[in-house]
């Protein structure tokens, strides 16, 4: 039996029904929706920038920076596995080393 797909506001809705009654943190329910998609899910570009955990502005500058948006049948999207590739390839820029440190002579004080 073929698997259907699920959209990611079918996964909201799940999420919600699921959730205690209080209302649930916007960064709770993006960490679930997060760990619920696979990698072949396709999204919206505002989808996928719901989902990373910066700005949504800040997202779609990235996701089109980095070259992760697509044209579907003139329609924008992002394929979620490949976000995840390249989250996970970036390159770690090494902070630069602490100064080293310096000895300090010894001061000898004069009574008088």
């Amino acid at each position: 039996m073929p698997r259907r797909p699920i959209d990611i506001e079918t996964l909201r809705r799940q999420f919600d029904r699921r959730a205690p009654k209080r209302e649930a943190s916007r960064t709770s329910r993006r960490l679930a929706l997060r760990l619920a998609l696979s990698a072949a899910a396709v999204l919206s570009v505002s989808q996928a920038a719901g989902l990373l955990p910066m700005g949504d502005a800040d997202a779609r500058q990235w996701l089109r920076a980095q070259g992760l948006v697509h044209v579907l049948e003139g329609r924008d999207v992002v394929v979620w596995g490949d976000v995840l590739g390249c989250i996970r390839d970036a390159v770690v820029t090494p902070t630069a080393p602490p100064p080293p440190k310096v000895a300090l002579g010894r001061v000898r004080l004069r009574l008088i």
